[in-house]
């Protein structure tokens, strides 16, 4: 036997288009039930017990997670990690700025040129002249 045939659905028309003021998702998007961005926040807040070199000795400090991996970061660019000490230049003052010169040969500027691709007479209409 083949498919029963169904009649439309309230909301849409005898081709199965949706018929205005309805809407083909009346449910909507499934809600998320946390975001990326907030359980990293959240494990950046926790307190950690971390251990740490104080005035040359190792104590145990609680700290944020965050102020820990900064403090590691920092140890790293003090004790020579040049990479350590790039990221932290950078997100501190930002990258610094490159120059880049656009010329010639020479220092001499360059030549830019505007050709009329359209085909027209330069009047601005596009046709040639009638």
């Amino acid at each position: 036997m083949g498919a029963k045939a169904v009649g439309p659905k309230e909301g849409r028309d005898a081709r199965g288009r949706i018929l205005p003021g309805y809407t083909g998702n009346p449910v909507g998007c499934p809600k998320r039930t946390e975001s990326l961005e907030r359980r990293l926040q959240e494990l950046f807040e926790e307190d950690r017990t971390v251990t740490i070199t104080e005035n040359g000795k190792e104590v145990q400090r609680t700290m944020p997670m965050i102020e820990a991996l900064f403090r590691q970061y920092l140890s790293r660019a003090s004790s020579g990690d040049r990479q350590s000490f790039r990221d932290l230049l950078d997100r501190a003052y930002g990258k610094p700025r490159q120059r880049v010169d656009i010329g010639g040969q020479d220092g001499e500027g360059i030549q830019i040129v505007i050709q009329n691709l359209t085909g027209g007479n330069g009047n601005g209409n596009g046709k040639g002249q009638t």
